[in-house]
């Protein structure tokens, strides 16, 4: 009983980012003794719980920070790192919706621009997944790189504390235990799983998001003009920068063919493999799950 009070003293002493690190240690011990009764997934487990807790951690720590900087909001040196960051996010956002309009149509974004515009606002959030990855790394790193200098400055002086002593009786050698690398390993971990949830949204995608970048092109992008020279009846065209025409025209099963051709020609030179399916066509699989 006086273990459990004493334990229960020590916890209510700390803080709230220690207590999340103290923990963390613990669940780590046990999950390692009990990894040894049911094999590694106990292990994995306490794993992934102690990696979570590390970062509940961290982000306890910076708590104070974020009130801080909400009430220093009207200064330029919080604004002016923000904005900073914005922009990043923004070119991140752009460069990836460039990416996925070139991996759908199979054609250069550039001359897609409000396509690429509507996939930027849309990919903004897992764009800054990847600066908020990007920025938790470097800091991570950094207060690792500190700590250990501070760590070794703090062990050499600790060797030569007596002799130092006995230089000035005042000196006296605090001894106390660093936090900080907890705070970097924090901050490492939750930057891999941003960085990591960053991938899982953006490596693979699934048929809907084409064929939403295929409806979105051909609503913006591209126009019905038919006084246009090239243009034929019933198509929506789109002028490309090097003089190739592309088309967007519905087939008798009313799905869209998005192709390109050259000048004066009207011969398909280029058609995208998968068309866009009709209303019809999109909805009859939802009717089919429904029933």
């Amino acid at each position: 009983m006086q273990i459990s009070q004493l334990i229960k003293h020590k916890l209510g002493a700390m803080s709230v980012p220690n207590r999340f690190y103290v923990s963390s240690v613990a669940v780590f011990v046990i999950g390692l003794l009990l990894s040894l009764i049911f094999g590694i997934s106990a292990f994995n487990t306490a794993t992934t719980l102690t990696s979570a807790m590390i970062v509940c951690g961290f982000v306890a720590w910076c708590i104070p920070a974020a009130r801080w900087m909400a009430s220093v909001w009207d200064k330029p040196f919080v604004k002016v790192p923000l904005v900073l960051l914005h922009v990043l996010a923004l070119l991140v956002s752009t460069a990836l919706s460039r990416s996925v309009v070139a991996e759908t149509l199979g054609l250069p974004p550039q001359t897609f621009d409000l396509t690429v515009g509507f996939l930027t606002i849309a990919l903004y959030i897992p764009a800054w997944m990847a600066v908020a990855a990007i920025s938790l790394t470097i800091f991570g790193v950094s207060i690792f790189v500190i700590s250990a200098l501070k760590a070794l400055v703090f062990n050499s002086l600790a060797i030569i504390a007596p002799a130092l002593s006995l230089i000035s009786k005042r000196f006296k050698l605090r001894n106390y235990i660093h936090t900080y690398f907890f705070h970097a390993i924090g901050a490492l971990i939750a930057g891999a799983y941003l960085l990591n949830s960053y991938g899982f949204l953006t490596e693979s995608y699934p048929p809907w998001v084409h064929a939403s970048v295929k409806i979105i092109a051909v609503v913006s992008d591209f126009q019905s003009v038919e006084n246009y020279p090239d243009a034929q009846p019933g198509e929506r065209i789109h002028p490309m920068e090097n003089g190739y025409l592309a088309f967007a025209r519905k087939t008798d099963d009313k799905r869209i063919v998005i192709g390109v051709r050259k000048p004066n020609s009207y011969i398909d030179d280029y058609l995208l493999p998968t068309p866009i399916p009709s209303a019809t066509q999109m909805m009859s699989p939802i009717m089919n799950n429904l029933k």
